[in-house]
């Protein structure tokens, strides 16, 4: 949910209270799919407010996806979100 949050209303540009919180991400990978670029970052970003939800797969905690997706009022201002987690499929075996 967190990047629903940080992405924001679609109707509001990337304003600098954005770019203040992103200069306060701490980007020390939680797994190997954790985001730890600011560019790649602001682009997943980008795509949670084009396409108003957010899937983060196995980028906090390994065997766990979760979707995400503001609640709007009237206006388009986001005022909740709702989240579903589940867990990943178990990798593929390399043997």
């Amino acid at each position: 949910m967190g990047v629903c949050e940080r992405s924001r209303s679609p109707r509001r540009p990337y304003a600098g209270e954005a770019r203040e919180r992103l200069d306060r991400v701490d980007f020390k990978p939680l797994t190997a799919r954790t985001i730890t670029v600011r560019a790649a970052l602001e682009a997943e970003l980008g795509r949670v407010r084009e396409g108003g939800f957010a899937l983060v797969d196995q980028e906090v905690e390994l065997g766990l996806r979760s979707l995400a997706a503001p609640v709007r009022d009237r206006d388009g201002a986001a005022v909740a979100a709702l989240a579903l987690v589940l867990t990943a499929p178990p990798a593929a075996s390399t043997r």
